[in-house]
């Protein structure tokens, strides 16, 4: 976004890009992200079925908990098909941040039913179905296991397009002499073309003016915004005025000028000057 205030009949200024260019999301890794989000809401439904299951074959250890951390892994796995699919900010966030609480419980859950596993023979030797509770909590671990590598996995190509690359919000100052047009300003890694800002987004009077000095009016300020929130203004060095006259100065010739003998002696002197002038007789 860009906006100025230049004298009328000035050349325009630098067009700054937006703060999220079209097609930000499109580096984001749609097919891994559809497929891990399928993966996750398998597991999530192996682990509610699992779990409801636990409540009969573990009557002493059977716990709730299983039952929420299957809701949660489904509902990752739902915002990862859905990121996969429309590449937006809310999905991949979504999937991003619930993968991670998922991961955080999956490898807990894989160290408590790694233990209950191995007590599993001493706790219901006595009773008819100690191989369906053995059999019950190998596939909790197991369907564990795979939800700690998924939701890892889900969370890194999540946050590579969210956290790693999005641009925060900036203000960025481009500084720019009037008398050369438009320029390409790259901020973000995103060039802008080098044409000029329509007129409509420069009108004379948007803004005050700089104040002259010494007899001089100041060039414009410009002002460049990107990520919105608020602008700074710059001018570009000295007056304009100012500018021209030093140039021409620094471009006008050295004259030499020789007086003959006959000036000294009161007769007519001869003036000479640079060949690029001619000479000149007085």
């Amino acid at each position: 976004m860009a906006q100025g205030n230049t004298p009328t009949g000035a050349p325009n200024g630098v067009v700054m890009p937006p703060l999220d260019p079209p097609g930000l999301y499109t580096r984001y890794a749609s097919s891994q992200s559809t497929v891990l989000g399928w993966v996750q809401v398998v597991t999530g439904c192996m682990v509610i079925t699992n779990a409801i299951m636990s409540l009969a074959t573990y009557k002493d250890d059977a716990i709730a908990g299983d039952l929420f951390t299957g809701v949660l892994i489904i509902i990752a796995g739902a915002c990862g098909v859905g990121a996969g699919k429309y590449k937006t900010h809310a999905p991949i966030v979504g999937f991003m941040v619930l993968s991670t609480i998922s991961a955080v419980f999956a490898v807990c859950a894989v160290m408590v039913w790694s233990v209950a596993v191995g007590e599993v023979n001493e706790k219901y030797a006595d009773t008819d179905y100690v191989g369906v509770a053995t059999a019950t909590g190998c596939i909790f671990v197991f369907a564990y296991l795979t939800e700690s590598v998924v939701s890892i996995w889900s969370s890194v190509i999540a946050c590579n397009v969210t956290c790693c690359t999005q641009r925060g919000p900036t203000v960025s100052v481009a500084r720019f002499d009037p008398r050369l047009g438009a320029v390409t300003v790259v901020v973000g890694g995103y060039a802008t073309s080098s044409s000029s800002i329509p007129p409509t987004y420069l009108q004379h009077g948007s803004m005050p003016q700089p104040p002259y000095y010494n007899g001089y009016q100041q060039p414009a300020y410009g002002l460049f915004q990107t990520g919105g929130y608020g602008m700074q203004q710059d001018p570009y060095g000295m007056p304009l005025q100012q500018q021209q006259q030093q140039q021409q100065q620094q471009q006008l010739p050295v004259r030499h000028t020789t007086i003959s003998h006959g000036a000294a002696c009161g007769r007519d002197a001869d003036f000479g000057v640079d060949p690029d002038f001619g000479k000149i007789r007085k």
